[in-house]
Formats: C-alpha cells, sequence, structure tokens
C-alpha cells in the first residue's frame, strides 16, 4: 500500500477497497482526512473481560469474550430467540436475545465477540440474556485486561460503528501526524489546549473522558 496522505482517496486504504468505499462516501467520507474528521458521537465503556469459567451464574454484570462456535436462530414459539455460544478456552456461554433474528445477519461461527450483561443459569447453563456486544476484528490487539473506551460512530446502510472503528484505528497511527497544525506551542500553552494532531488522535482514542473532553475542547476552539 501506498504511503497515505490527507487526500488519498479511502478506497486505498488497506481492506477499504471499492464497494465499502462507496459506503463510507454515502456518510461524506471520501479521504483520508474526511476519515479523520469523522468523530465517534460517544464512547461506551466496555468493562474488563473476566474468564468465562469464573463465572458462577448470579452475576448482575460482567463482560467475556471468545469465539462463536455455534448460532442459531430458533423461530419456532411465541417468542422466538437468536442464539450463540462464546468459547474461551475449555468453558462456554451461551448469549441470547429475544426477537433477535436480525442477528443472523450479524454473529457468525468463527467471529469473535465480546458481551455484556446479566448472568443466569438455564438447566445448568450459563448464559446472558439481550447482552450487549461488540465484534472483536482484531482480537489478539483487544486490550481486554483493562476498562477501554469504546468509540459509537454514527453509522449507516451497512456499515456498523464497529467497521467504521476498526478502519480508522488502522490508519490512525499512520495519518494523524498528517493532520494541519493551525497553532504555534506558545499559543496552546496560554491556552491550555492541546495539538491539533493530538486532539485528532483523542477523539477516536482518548486515555480517558477527560482526555476527550480536552480533544473536543481543541476541536471546538
Amino acid at each position: 500500500m501506498a504511503k497515505l496522505e490527507l487526500d488519498t482517496p479511502v478506497q486505498y486504504v488497506k481492506r477499504v477497497g471499492p464497494t465499502r468505499a462507496e459506503q463510507l462516501s454515502q456518510l461524506g467520507i471520501q479521504t483520508v482526512e474526511d476519515l479523520l474528521m469523522y468523530f465517534p458521537r460517544r464512547f461506551d465503556l466496555r468493562r474488563q473481560v473476566q474468564p468465562i469459567k469464573s463465572l458462577r451464574g448470579d452475576e448482575d454484570s460482567c463482560t467475556i469474550a471468545g469465539e462463536v462456535v455455534k448460532a442459531k436462530y430458533h423461530s419456532f414459539g411465541r417468542k422466538p430467540y437468536f442464539e450463540c455460544q462464546i468459547a474461551d478456552g475449555d468453558a462456554l456461554v451461551t448469549l441470547k436475545w429475544f426477537h433477535g433474528g436480525y442477528l443472523s445477519r450479524q454473529i457468525r461461527p468463527g467471529m469473535f465477540l465480546a458481551a455484556s450483561g446479566k448472568v443466569s443459569t438455564y438447566k445448568n447453563i450459563l448464559q446472558l440474556l439481550n447482552p450487549t456486544f461488540q465484534v472483536l476484528y482484531d482480537f489478539e490487539g483487544q486490550k481486554l485486561s483493562q476498562d477501554q473506551l469504546l468509540p459509537v460512530y454514527p453509522a449507516g446502510g451497512k456499515l456498523t460503528s464497529g467497521i467504521i472503528g476498526q478502519i480508522t484505528k488502522q490508519v490512525l497511527p499512520e495519518a494523524k501526524h498528517l493532520v494541519r497544525r493551525w497553532l504555534d506551542d506558545d499559543f496552546l500553552d496560554k491556552r491550555g489546549l492541546m495539538g491539533r494532531a493530538k486532539a485528532v488522535g483523542a477523539m477516536h482514542r482518548p486515555e480517558d473522558t477527560e482526555q476527550w473532553s480536552a480533544a473536543r475542547r481543541r476541536m471546538a476552539y
């Protein structure tokens, strides 16, 4: 892949291509610079992931992560549901969503998920009912052993927030140094503002909510 510039068409970003570039274009994202300036609307907190085998079955809240080993939509009965099984090593947990037929297009065996919710048991099987979840596109690169702020991007069509976040995450290390500098260090220091490149990075991947607020202040300035 050629070196990225701000005016590089987003089509040439790794893992984008013509079809996804057209989907991004519908969101107003046509270049690398457009992608950098397409900020999350909020952040959700994903708690530290715990091993499935450590679950007792009565936790009010927990976060687990692993590979989807089975997935099926049960359309029969008065309360149809979609369920899948997640494995992390030798332990399994069932995730179940009532009226979740739409998830059969999003969750498939072989992909990795992180899911958060209340834990219960049914016929001695651990389960999370209607949990929130995140598709883990880079499972090995995830910081699962600590709390993490997850960006939620305005999505549309076939582009989910997770896909937009993954594209942006892989571009940031190379592209954020391209962000144009508008103000000198003395001017920024007197006003307690961070540099623009750092602010753009923190708008997408802040260390905490305080850094995100500081980045928003800088971009608004």
